[in-house]
């Protein structure tokens, strides 16, 4: 089941990489991951789209534990993802347009 998170954290140097070792320790892959900046940068906002069997409870509990993070926070939890789909068929329309060529069916 894939799982939607986002993580409030200080900005301190090793927090991306003690909250990505957690997620993995606790059997969940990550699928997708995307980091910022809050306004005051002082803290980074990290959102994860996770892929795991495991209860979600159990890495939540462990990222709640994290020295530096703030909050964690379960914003949705992912049924199907097309994301991949849709940059695949963006990428293959703009190498047909590029090339002037057109798209054989089989």
């Amino acid at each position: 089941m894939k799982h939607q998170l986002k993580v409030l954290a200080d900005n301190q140097p090793a927090v991306m990489e003690r909250l990505l070792q957690v997620t993995r320790y606790r059997g969940f892959n990550v699928t997708a991951l995307n980091m910022q900046q809050v306004k005051t940068n002082q803290q980074l906002e990290f959102s994860l789209v996770l892929d795991s069997e495991r209860p979600i409870k159990l890495l939540l509990s462990q990222l709640n534990k994290l020295v530096d993070v703030t909050k964690v926070y379960l914003t949705d939890t992912v049924v199907k993802s097309k994301t991949k789909k849709i940059f695949e068929s963006n990428m293959q329309s703009s190498l047909v347009t590029a090339h002037e060529s057109k798209i054989a069916s089989a």
